[in-house]
C-alpha cells in the first residue's frame, strides 16, 4: 500500500516509502475479496428480489431521516458509490413500499464505494414483500406469450408432429391392445386394463406435460394415445391457445386437462403417486426454474408420480458453455412484421440473463419492446446424476435438433 505524506515547506505532498510486500498483498487480497462479496450480493439480490445492489443501496440511502422529501442525485451518488454524471435529480416523497422515485439510476458501481453492508431490517422486509421483477412468468406475460406460437413457426399442429416423432423414437406411446376386428377392444385387453367397449383409454395412459405452452407436446401425446394429458403452464394465454388448437383438431374435450400452476407444485395435483405413464418437460422449460435445487426436487416429484415403466423426457438448452462477443446475439425468428433476437449475459456459474429484443412493424414504423429474465445453466452430466439420484434409469442423453439436449429416463 502507498501512503501519502503531508505537505512540507509549501511543496506538494510526497509519497511515503512503499510498505512491505506482504502488507501490499494483504490489501490486494482484501480488495479482491470485497469485489467478490459485492458481486455475490448483486447476484443474490437480483435472483431473489429482482433488485440490483446499487438500487438496494439507493433504497437504504433514501430511507435515512436526513434524506428529506427531495434528494439531489449528486448527494445520492456520493452516498452509494455511483457516478454522479449518470444520474438525475430525485423528486417526490421518500421511497415507500413498492415505490422508488428514481427517474434514472445507473447500475454501474463506482469502484469499491462505501456502504458495503447489506442494509437495514426494514428494507429486507420490504424486499420480501415485493415480487421479483425478472421472473420467467413475468417475462412471458409481458412479452413472449402473445408471440410464442409465432416463435414456434406459427403452426402448432406441425410443431406437434415433430414432437410426436421425437417421442415415438424414444419408445414413448400409449399401450393400446389390438382391436378385436369390430372396432371394439379385445377380451384380453378389457380384462387386463379394465376398459369397456366404449373405446375409452387404458387406465395407465395418464400423461403430464410440464411447461405445456401452446400445446406442441400435449397434442403430440394425445396423438400417441395418452389420455388424459394434464397440460401444466403458468400462462393463461398459452393454455387457452392449447385448448383452441386441440378443439380445431377435433380432439375430445376430456383428452386434455389444462392446469395453470407453477411447475414446482403441479405434479401432486396432476398425478397421484405411481400413476403417470409419462411426464415430459420439453422446449427448454427446465432452465426456467429459479435454482438447481428446484430441478432436483422436481425430478424427485417426477419419480414419485411415474408408475413402474413410466417415461420421463426432457429437452433443454445447455447454457454451460459461455459465448463471447457478438456470438451472444442469437436470432430467434424473423418475418415481414416481427423480428426477435436475444442477447445473453453470463451472471455466474449457475445463471445467464436472457435479454429479448422484439421488433414489430406498426403503422408508424418499427417498435421495439424488451424484457429480461434469468435462466439456469444446467450441466448435462449433473442432470443425469440428479435423475439417477431420484431413482430414474437414464436411457438416453444426447444433443438433438436445434441444439437442444434430449434426456430420456424410465422409472424401474
Amino acid at each position: 500500500m502507498i501512503e501519502f505524506g503531508s505537505k512540507s515547506d509549501g511543496g506538494p505532498a510526497a509519497p511515503a516509502a512503499p510498505a512491505a510486500d506482504a502488507e501490499d498483498d494483504r490489501w490486494c487480497m482484501a480488495v479482491r475479496l470485497l469485489g467478490r462479496v459485492d458481486k455475490q450480493l448483486d447476484v443474490t439480490l437480483q435472483r431473489r428480489h429482482g433488485l440490483p445492489l446499487p438500487e438496494y443501496r439507493a433504497l437504504c440511502a433514501l430511507s435515512r431521516p436526513d434524506s428529506g422529501p427531495a434528494l439531489r442525485m449528486g448527494e445520492l451518488a456520493d452516498r452509494i458509490g455511483l457516478q454522479a454524471s449518470t444520474v438525475t435529480r430525485l423528486r417526490g416523497p421518500r421511497c415507500g413500499p413498492g415505490r422508488l422515485p428514481l427517474q434514472r439510476l445507473s447500475r454501474r458501481p463506482r469502484g469499491m464505494g462505501a456502504h458495503r453492508r447489506v442494509g437495514r431490517a426494514e428494507h429486507a422486509a420490504r424486499l420480501r414483500r415485493e415480487p421479483p421483477m425478472t421472473t420467467a412468468d413475468e417475462h412471458y406475460a409481458q412479452l413472449l406469450a402473445e408471440h410464442y406460437t409465432w416463435m414456434l413457426g406459427g403452426d402448432i399442429s406441425a410443431a406437434a408432429s415433430g414432437q410426436l416423432e421425437l417421442l415415438r423414437g424414444l419408445g414413448v406411446h400409449a399401450e393400446f391392445a389390438a382391436s378385436d376386428g369390430t372396432g371394439g377392444r379385445s377380451d384380453e385387453y378389457r380384462s387386463r386394463s379394465g376398459s369397456t367397449d366404449d373405446g375409452g383409454p387404458v387406465g395407465d395412459t395418464l400423461a403430464v406435460d410440464l411447461g405445456a405452452g401452446p400445446g406442441t407436446q400435449t397434442l403430440a401425446l394425445t396423438r400417441l394415445g395418452f389420455s388424459p394429458v394434464v397440460a401444466v403452464d403458468t400462462s393463461e394465454r398459452l393454455l387457452a391457445e392449447l385448448a383452441a388448437a386441440h378443439a380445431r383438431a377435433g380432439g375430445a374435450p376430456e383428452a386434455i386437462r389444462p392446469l395453470r400452476r407453477d411447475l414446482r407444485d403441479a405434479l401432486a395435483e396432476a398425478a397421484p403417486p405411481a400413476s403417470a405413464a409419462v411426464v415430459v418437460c420439453m422446449g427448454d422449460t427446465l432452465p426456467h426454474l429459479p435454482a438447481r435445487e428446484d430441478v432436483s426436487r422436481l425430478l424427485r416429484d417426477v419419480a414419485h408420480a411415474l408408475r413402474s415403466g413410466g417415461h420421463f423426457v426432457a429437452t433443454y438448452r445447455d447454457l454451460t458453455a459461455e459465448l463471447h462477443g457478438t456470438d451472444r446475439f442469437l436470432p430467434v425468428r424473423s418475418s415481414e412484421e416481427r423480428l426477435l433476437t436475444c442477447f445473453l449475459e453470463y451472471v455466474d456459474d449457475d445463471t445467464v440473463m436472457v435479454n429479448d429484443l422484439l421488433h414489430t412493424r406498426t403503422a408508424a414504423g418499427w417498435e421495439m419492446r424488451t424484457s429480461s429474465y434469468p435462466k439456469l445453466r444446467i450441466p448435462a452430466q449433473w442432470l443425469v446424476e440428479q435423475c439417477r439420484a431420484a431413482g430414474l434409469d437414464v436411457r438416453r442423453d444426447e444433443t438433438g435438433p436445434r441444439g437442444l439436449r434430449i434426456l430420456h429416463a424410465v422409472k424401474p
